[in-house]
This record gives structure tokens, sequence and C-alpha cells, in this order.
């Protein structure tokens, strides 16, 4: 039996670039052209540099109309096919992977900001296929990464939208809209899934910040900035609604007005964000993979701040 030998890369540049062949071809032919042995880094380098952003408008190209694909599918009562899956992710959240780290330097700029948020805040979407979700968690936290102290409103609005409950801050109805709506029947009580949704979600985003300072690939650099300039989000918008009791014990509230935010867009998300909403979900820390509601973690005395000053929570404690 004689066995096709897959085309070079230089076939297949030639039909990414066919602007002639249809969108979901080209990304294709563009999945296998990144895989190809023959296709180097210095290759990689400068298709990016010379074909970047025509590359990132077929991409968006692709994820827009498999988003109405799928959902003139679930208006007739049907699922998501298992083409349209392995489209998603298999082809265009590895390319879209690709793309933010090929493009760093024009996307730590600014570039396609908006486009990025709209597409990103469709794939984070609460109700989403939680697997989707957790890819999306990853890609997020890469694109905040690159944009630091760049980053806009929007993306803050994209990284408080995470968690059911706290999306309802943005006025931006894109961000809840499922990109791929879970199929899976609930074998929990609504507020027990969400928890456990949310519990999921966090493990995904401290998996991604892991990888920020632990690199599995050995030529990625060290981000500490990122990383800590993540970790702050983190702590202001999630840890201390999720678990507010123990954030208070701690002080990480008033250790958060003591960070200098590192863009008028963080200082002016941490300034509508420095109150913690009553009756948010709390949140016990993971145990061998189990989410258990933490309902004593309400009833502690609430300490001091570090430097000695009551918080407004103790001070309306003490009245």
């Amino acid at each position: 039996m004689f066995s096709s030998r897959p085309p070079s890369a230089e076939v297949l540049k030639v039909k990414v670039l066919d602007e002639k062949r249809q969108p979901q071809k080209r990304l294709r032919s563009l999945k296998d052209l990144l895989a190809a042995a023959d296709f180097k880094p210095e290759d990689r380098k400068a298709l990016f540099s010379l074909h970047g952003r025509e590359l990132f408008q077929l991409t968006t190209i692709n994820f827009d109309t498999l988003h109405i694909d799928i959902q003139a599918r679930l208006s007739r009562g049907r699922t998501a096919t298992d083409s349209q899956r392995t489209l998603l992710f298999d082809v265009l959240l590895p390319i879209l992977e690709n793309l933010l780290d090929n493009l760093s330097e024009d996307i730590q700029k600014g570039w396609q900001a908006r486009t990025l948020s709209r597409l990103l805040g469709k794939l984070l979407a609460n109700g989403n296929d939680l697997r989707l979700r957790k890819v999306a968690v990853a890609l997020m936290v890469k694109w905040l990464g690159i944009l630091h102290v760049n980053t806009s409103n929007e993306a803050l609005r994209v990284f408080s939208s995470l968690v059911a409950g706290h999306e309802a801050e943005s006025q931006d109805s894109r961000l809840h809209d499922p990109f791929l709506p879970t199929t899976s029947t609930p074998t929990l009580s609504p507020s027990a899934q969400a928890r456990q949704n949310a519990a999921e979600v966090m493990d995904a985003l401290f998996s991604a910040l892991t990888k920020l300072i632990r690199p599995h690939d050995a030529t990625a650099e060290y981000n500490a900035s990122a990383f800590l300039f993540l970790l702050r989000l983190w702590a202001r918008v999630y840890y201390t609604t999720l678990y507010p009791a123990a954030s208070i014990r701690i002080g990480i509230p008033h250790l958060l007005t003591q960070v200098k935010p590192s863009s008028p867009e963080e200082e002016a998300f941490a300034n509508s964000t420095e109150s913690t909403p009553t009756g948010s979900p709390v949140l016990s820390p993971r145990s061998h993979g189990s989410t258990v509601p933490n309902s004593s973690d309400q009833h502690h005395t609430l300490p001091s701040s570090p430097l000695g000053t009551p918080t407004k929570q103790q001070q309306q404690q003490q009245q």
C-alpha cells in the first residue's frame, strides 16, 4: 500500500493565503501548516510578521460563522455536531493561542482589544460547556498578561464575568451569550451546581496563572509582572467576594488599597469593586476535587486590618 505524503509547508502556506478558498479550508490548512515538520520557528515568525493581521481576521470570521451555525442548530432543538466541536477545540482555539503568542507586540498595544473582548466574552460565558470555559480562561490569562498596563475596561469586565453573578456588573450583553452551551444534565441543585462550576473555573484560572511563573516550555519567559498583576485582579474581584470573611481576616481589602493600580483602567475598575457584595456565594477551598459550601466562614470575629485600623465591616459589626 502506498501512503500519501503530507503536503509540504510551502504548499500549505499557499493554501492558507489563497483568498479564493473557503475560510474554513484556509483555517484547517493553517492548522496543518503550524504542525508541519518542515515549518521551522523562523518560518512561523515570518508568517505571522507578514500575514498575522490577515490570519487574525480569518480566525475571527471562522469563529463568528461557527457560532451562527451552532446557534441555528440550538434554535431547532439540536446540539452542536461532532465536526463543529472538533473545529472549535482542535482548530480554532489552538490557532487563537498561536495568534496571541505571535502577535503579542501588537496586542500589547491594545490592537484588536474590542474584538478579543467580544470573542473571549462569548467563550467564557456562564452556561457554556465547562471544557470550553477552562480553555477560554487560559486564553484570557494569556491575553491579559500581554496587555498588562494597557488593559482596557472591556478586558477587565471580561475577567469579572468568570463566575455567575459577577457578570451582572457588565452592561455588555455579549458577555452573557454562550458560544457552546452545556448539554450535560445537572445532577446537583442550581446553587450547588453554580458553586461547583465556580470552583472548576477558579481551578482553571489558578492553573493558567501558575504557567506564567512555571512555564512548561523551557524557552518560555518567566512572567512575574503579569502574574502579580493578574493575582491582584483575582484578589480584588474574586477572593474578596467568594471568601468575604476569610479575606477580611487576613486584611485583603486593606492590602489592596495599599497597592497602586498599574493603569488608569485598573484604578477605575478597583474603585467600582471596593465594597464586598452582600449575599455573595462563599466557597471553601477545594479538597480532593470536591466543593463544599463554607457556611461557618461567615461567623468568625472580624479582625483589625494589618495596620490596626478597624475595617468598615468590623465597624458595622461593632455598631
